[in-house]
């Protein structure tokens, strides 16, 4: 007993000491719904992981901690993988629904996100139960620390609404409204059509303050950031966009 709690401190300063914000480096996440899916994973052309991905931690090649992994427990090492670069990385992802759990079924979808961005740098989803989605992505490191941390997503084919937590939020997109949000924050898809798409964006602060949404299309990309003033609290706020496919 006293081995393995040795052995989960150990596990767990090593993983606290990789929350280090060195610039020139990444950690990645990987988010979505895909916990009901099996799920195998390369990046750069590397076997990352299989099944159930939700653990996973994501490097660039170079990041110091790499020699460090050779001294952890295996079924540490098989969270952990170094494979990210700068510049173009290739992603492949082959799914697989393995749960019946949800009525109707969570489709499929994939991010990755770094450690201090809940808005992931890599999106996609899927409508079907299995398939394989092979992309591309770019990665652009911070070069050092008087740099403004940017939003940037890697792949531009994205479309989503990213929200921060608020106490209501709720988008309609043609008519049709999408996922509901109420005291949490959350990522929901936009599927656009052809011409001119009309997204409705509502939602309640519950605070004074500063609250924000990003919206990511091919053709749009936009961080909105509002400041509410006391006035506007537990107010409903509308903003509408047009947005082209």
């Amino acid at each position: 007993m006293k081995k393995r709690a040795s052995l989960l401190i150990i596990i767990s300063l090593f993983f606290i000491s990789m929350t280090s914000q060195d610039t020139k480096h990444i950690k990645a996440f990987v988010s979505g719904h895909n916990s009901n899916y099996d799920v195998q994973l390369k990046i750069n052309g590397k076997p990352v992981g299989k099944g159930d991905l939700s653990g996973l931690k994501i490097f660039n090649e170079e990041h110091p901690f790499k020699d460090q992994l050779k001294d952890m427990p295996p079924f540490v090492q098989d969270l952990i993988a170094f494979v990210l670069k700068e510049g173009e990385n290739t992603i492949e992802i082959k799914f697989n629904r393995r749960t019946q759990n949800f009525n109707p079924p969570r489709k499929f979808s994939f991010g990755l996100r770094s450690s201090i961005e809940y808005i992931p740098f890599y999106y996609v989803s899927s409508e079907k139960e299995s398939g394989t989605i092979t992309s591309k992505f770019d990665l652009k490191f911070k070069k050092d620390k008087s740099e403004k941390e940017k939003v940037t997503l890697g792949n531009k084919d994205a479309a989503f609404i990213y929200s921060q937590r608020m106490d209501v939020f709720q988008a309609t997109l043609n008519g049709k409204s999408l996922m509901y949000f109420g005291g949490t924050g959350g990522l929901t898809d936009l599927h656009l059509i052809k011409g001119t798409n009309t997204l409705e964006i509502k939602y309640v602060p519950g605070s004074e303050g500063e609250i924000s949404y990003y919206i990511q299309t091919p053709n749009f990309t936009k961080k909105v950031i509002k400041k509410i003033p006391k006035d506007q609290v537990d107010e409903l706020q509308t903003d509408v966009y047009e947005l082209k496919e």
